[in-house]
């Protein structure tokens, strides 16, 4: 239409003169303005669909972290019910030790205030029951060291508790906003990335949230440093964007660290390097695509 345009088409004539030419050259006339404003429509409505399908690729990609990161949940809430019930019957053996130790403590201290009035010849009776009583009191000592390290255990799994709903409670929003990050901000400094990310945190009430703490483990980020990946949050998230988007990436890299990473982390794929300067680069390039 905009190359008809050029040349003087006229639309709204088109079909008038057409018809006034030859009576049966005007439904032909017809026709041929509705292709034209199809394929207009066309024109417009491709790029969208495109940005659909990559929009519902990611969408996807999100839902199976939701359904990874809810099945470890599941794992560590069958841990905490455990770790719960091991707590409790140990709280219940400590408790029976001092009830026991307190029906006991009045006859220890019968048979201690009894030996004082005893003769000294029944001195070896007196050093039994003396024996007796540094095994319980040793024996309570045991059981209060118990219940203070259980107590101290049991903060600790509530303190673990806390932090899981915390994340479960924010696991929609997150998967949204991670999603965002990598659809969105990949190509973006690492300053836009802050602000527009800073953003969207507020519109979500997510302030204290981290994108890269949400979608990669600290083994993961572990592995990706021993293989020579950065430390930096900057390459961390590049790292993050580049395995979880739908897109072919372009990296400019004029360190060549990132190149040398990804030669050891995609190592069992069987990649090949090309480089510019050799000769067959176009021949290699060739036979690749």
């Amino acid at each position: 239409m905009k190359l008809l345009s050029i040349f003087g088409f006229d639309e709204k004539c088109y079909v008038k003169n057409a018809k006034r030419a030859s009576a049966a050259a005007a439904p032909l006339a017809a026709w041929v303005r509705a292709n034209l404003d199809y394929s207009t429509i066309l024109e417009r409505v491709t790029p969208l669909q495109k940005e659909k399908n990559d929009l519902i690729k990611n969408l996807n990609e999100a839902e199976k972290q939701m359904e990874k990161l809810s099945k470890g949940l599941e794992t560590v809430d069958e841990r905490v019910a455990e770790l719960k019930h091991n707590f409790e019957m140990h709280m219940k053996e400590a408790t029976q030790i001092k009830i026991d130790l307190d029906k006991q403590q009045p006859f220890i201290d019968k048979q201690m205030r009894c030996s004082e009035l005893r003769n000294k010849t029944n001195l070896a009776g007196t050093i039994k029951i003396l024996v007796l009583g540094l095994a319980a009191n040793e024996t309570i000592n045991v059981a209060g060291t118990l219940i203070d390290r259980l107590s101290g255990e049991y903060e600790r799994w509530q303190e673990q508790i806390g932090n899981l709903q915390n994340e479960l409670d924010c696991l929609e929003k997150g998967s949204l906003l991670s999603a965002a990050f990598v659809t969105f901000l990949g190509s973006e400094s690492e300053q836009v990335r802050n602000e527009i990310l800073n953003k969207w945190k507020g519109l979500l009430n997510l302030n204290d949230f981290s994108t890269l703490e949400f979608c990669v483990m600290e083994t993961e980020k572990l592995n990706w440093s021993n293989k020579g990946l950065p430390t930096d949050a900057l390459s961390q998230e590049n790292a993050m964007i580049l395995f979880n988007t739908t897109e072919i990436p372009l990296i400019i890299d004029p360190s060549g660290r990132a190149s040398s990473f990804l030669m050891k982390h995609l190592k069992d794929k069987q990649v090949e390097k090309l480089n510019a300067n050799d000769p067959n680069f176009l021949i290699q390039k060739s036979s690749d695509i």
